[in-house]
C-alpha cells in the first residue's frame, strides 16, 4: 500500500509521544472532498491528557510542523503543499507532483498504453493468513430462495471476496435447515394433492408451490371450521397431520423419510442452480439432520463443566443474568431432550472446529437474531473455544417490497430467480433499442452483467444493519448511486483507451516528463487510486462492503469529472494526451479491481 498515513503518521509522532505511530495511523481519516485535504487527524483524543481543547492543540501542532526526513522518507520541501488546522482536526495536502510519483513508484515508468502495467497486487496486502469461516445464507427446504436470501448471498460473496483481500483465508460454509414442522408442510401438501407428481418447473420452485398451496388449504380450513361445516373431534387438521408426519419421520418411519428425502433433494438442487447463477460457490454444506442430534452431547457437557444449567423447566440451557433477583435462559437442550437452534449451532460449531480449527467464525443472519448471537457467542467463551473471541454476527437488516413485507407462505414474495429474470429481460430490451443490429446472445451476455451489477451494487451500498425497500427500476439506472452507473463509467473509460491506440503517442519517461501537467484538479483522483488497500481493510476489518461502493462510486465520480477537466485525446498535444491517458488507466484498473470485489461484472460496452 501506498504509506500516505505512515508518513502523515511519522510527522505527527513528533509532536504526539503519548501515542505510539500506529495508533496514530488507526485515527488518522480521509476527510470529505469539500475541505480539500488529502489526511486528517482529530485531537479529541489528545484533550484530556493535555488539558486543552481539541481545537487548541490542533492549532499547536499544525503550526509546529514542517517538511523533515525521517527514518522510512528522505521528505522534500515539496512533499505538501499545505498542511493546517482545521477546528479540531489537523489537515494535510500533499502536492500533486508527490502523489503521482507516488503512483508512478507504483504502477511503474510512464510509457506507450500497450505497454501500461498498473497492478495493485505488488502493493503489500495485511500478512494475515488466519482462518475464516462465514456461514450463510442457510436456507429452508421448503421453498425457493427468496429476496432477503439474495441479500443475505450478495453479503456473504462480497464480504468473502473483502477479506480474502485483506490477507485472511476464507471458507464459506452453511447449514441446510432441512427438518421441521415446514418442510413437513410442503411433504403433506405433496402427498395429499400431488403424490408422485414430477416436477413441471424448477425443482425448488415446485417445492414451494407445495408449501403456498399448505397455507390456502390450512386457511381454508380454517374458515370451514369457523362456520361449523367441519367437525374437529372426527377430522384432524391439516396442522396436526403435518406434526404427525414430522413425528414418524424423526422415529424412521420409511415411507415417510423417502418423501422426505425426495422433496429436500428437489429443494437443494434447485437452490445451487440459483447459487450458481449468482456467483456463489461453497466450501462446506452441512445438512441439519445430519448434525442436531450431536448438539445435545455437547449440551450435556457443557452441564456437567457448569458452563449449563437446569433452568426452572428442567431444560439445559446458559444462565443470563438480569440482576441479582432475575435471571433469564438461553436453552440449549430442551427437557424432553428435543433440539433447538442452538442445539444444532453447538454442534455445527464443535464439528468446524474439529474439522478447520478457524480463528473466527463470522455469521450473516438478520437482525431479529442478534439477542441469539450474543447468547450464542457467550456459549462458545463458557466452553472455551479458542475462537470464542473472534465470532461476529454480521447483522443486516430486513428488505421489504414497495408493496410491503415477504410472506413465503402467500407467495407475496420476490424469489431470486425471478427478481434476476426481471432485471435481465428488462436490461435485455434496453440494450436491443439502443444497438437493434446486436446479436441475441451477446445482448443477453450483456443484459446478465447488468442485471447482476444492479442487484448486487444495491444490495451492498446500503450499510447492512439498515432496513431499506428494494426498487427494482431504481437498481437498473444508469444515472445516480447504481450498479449500472458504476459498470458505464468503466465500458467509458475502456472505450476512451481503445481509441488511443489508433494514435501514435511518444514513450516518455518520468524523469523527462513535464511535471507542470501535474496540477490541483487531478490530484483527487491521483490519490484517491492510492485508497484502495485502506478501503478493502476498513471494510474488512467492519465488516461492511458498503465502504467499498462508497469508495467504487466516488472514484466514477472523478473520472467522469476528470473528463471535464480537459480533452483526453489530443493529436496537437501528445504529451498531455499520454499523461491524461495514462491516469485515466490507472483510474480504470482500480475500478475494475474494487467492481471485483463487490461482485460488479466488468462491462466493455453499455
Amino acid at each position: 500500500m501506498l504509506p500516505f498515513k505512515s508518513l502523515f503518521a511519522d510527522i505527527l509522532a513528533l509532536h504526539i509521544p503519548e501515542l505510539t505511530h500506529e495508533q496514530i495511523v488507526d485515527l488518522i481519516e480521509i476527510p470529505p472532498q469539500w475541505l480539500w485535504a488529502d489526511l486528517a487527524f482529530p485531537c479529541f483524543s489528545l484533550a484530556k491528557t493535555r488539558g486543552q481543547s481539541p481545537v487548541q492543540i490542533a492549532l499547536s501542532i499544525a503550526t509546529s510542523s514542517k517538511p523533515q526526513a525521517t527514518e522510512t522518507w528522505d521528505v522534500k520541501p515539496d512533499t505538501w503543499s499545505l498542511i493546517e488546522a482545521k477546528w479540531p482536526y489537523i489537515n494535510l495536502s500533499f502536492s500533486p507532483s508527490f502523489v503521482f510519483e507516488q503512483v508512478m513508484a507504483t504502477s511503474g515508468k510512464l510509457q506507450a498504453p500497450e505497454n501500461w502495467n498498473f497492478s495493485p497486487e505488488a502493493w503489500s496486502l495485511k500478512p494475515n493468513r488466519w482462518l475464516v469461516l462465514i456461514e450463510s445464507p442457510s436456507p429452508n427446504t421448503n421453498k425457493p430462495l427468496h429476496l432477503g436470501h439474495v441479500r443475505n448471498m450478495i453479503l456473504w460473496n462480497a464480504l468473502a471476496k473483502i477479506m480474502t483481500a485483506d490477507g485472511y483465508d476464507i471458507k464459506k460454509v452453511e447449514v441446510i435447515n432441512d427438518r421441521g414442522i415446514h418442510i413437513c408442510k410442503s411433504m403433506l401438501a405433496y402427498k395429499l394433492f400431488w403424490n408422485n407428481a414430477e416436477p413441471d418447473k424448477k425443482s425448488d420452485h415446485f417445492v414451494g408451490d407445495r408449501y403456498v398451496r399448505y397455507a390456502t388449504e390450512e386457511e381454508n380450513e380454517k374458515k370451514r371450521r369457523d362456520t361449523g361445516l367441519s367437525c374437529p373431534e372426527n377430522n384432524p387438521t391439516l396442522q396436526d397431520q403435518a406434526q404427525e408426519m414430522l413425528r414418524v419421520r424423526e422415529a424412521g418411519d420409511p415411507e415417510v423419510k423417502a418423501l422426505w428425502k425426495k422433496m429436500n433433494t428437489r429443494a437443494i438442487d434447485g437452490m445451487k442452480e440459483t447459487y450458481t447463477r449468482y456467483g456463489t460457490h461453497i466450501d462446506d454444506a452441512t445438512l441439519e439432520s445430519d448434525v442436531y442430534t450431536d448438539g445435545k452431547e455437547v449440551a450435556e457437557q457443557g452441564l456437567t463443566k457448569w458452563v449449563f444449567v437446569r433452568d426452572p423447566k428442567w431444560n439445559i440451557a446458559l444462565p443470563l443474568p438480569i440482576n441479582e433477583d432475575e435471571t433469564s435462559y438461553f436453552v440449549v437442550l430442551r427437557s424432553d431432550g428435543t433440539t433447538l437452534y442452538s442445539t444444532q449451532d453447538l454442534a455445527l460449531v464443535d464439528h468446524r472446529f474439529k474439522t478447520y480449527n478457524m480463528d473466527k467464525m463470522v455469521y450473516i443472519v438478520g437482525n431479529e437474531q442478534d439477542d441469539y448471537f450474543r447468547a450464542l457467542f457467550k456459549c462458545f467463551k463458557g466452553l472455551n473455544y479458542p475462537f470464542a473471541d473472534q465470532c461476529h454476527h454480521l447483522s443486516y437488516g430486513m428488505i421489504e417490497l414497495p408493496n410491503g413485507k415477504m410472506k413465503s407462505r402467500t407467495g407475496n414474495v420476490i424469489d431470486a430467480d425471478n427478481l434476476i429474470d426481471e432485471l435481465h429481460q428488462t436490461s435485455f430490451e434496453e440494450i436491443k433499442k439502443r444497438y437493434p443490429d446486436l446479436d441475441d446472445s451477446e445482448a443477453h451476455t450483456r443484459a446478465e452483467k447488468i442485471a447482476f451489477g444492479a442487484i448486487n451494487f444495491f444490495m451492498l451500498k446500503i450499510d447492512p444493519a439498515k432496513w431499506f425497500v428494494f426498487d427494482p427500476a431504481e437498481s437498473l439506472s444508469f444515472e445516480g448511486e447504481t450498479g449500472p452507473y458504476v459498470q458505464y463509467t468503466y465500458a467509458r473509460s475502456g472505450a476512451i483507451l481503445t481509441k488511443s491506440k489508433e494514435l501514435s503517442l511518444p514513450q516518455i519517461e518520468l524523469n523527462t516528463y513535464n511535471s507542470t501537467l501535474i496540477t490541483n484538479e487531478v490530484k483527487p483522483l491521483l490519490f484517491h487510486i492510492t485508497q484502495l488497500n485502506d478501503i478493502i481493510t476498513k471494510a474488512s476489518n467492519e465488516y461492511k462492503p458498503s465502504l467499498l461502493c462508497r469508495y467504487t462510486l466516488d472514484l466514477c465520480q472523478m473520472i467522469n469529472s476528470f473528463y471535464q477537466q480537459g480533452k483526453i485525446l489530443n493529436p496537437d498535444e501528445p504529451e498531455t494526451s499520454v499523461y491524461r491517458l495514462y491516469l485515466l488507466s490507472s483510474a480504470r484498473q482500480i475500478l475494475g479491481q474494487a467492481m471485483d470485489l463487490i461482485c460488479i461484472p466488468r462491462v466493455e460496452v453499455m
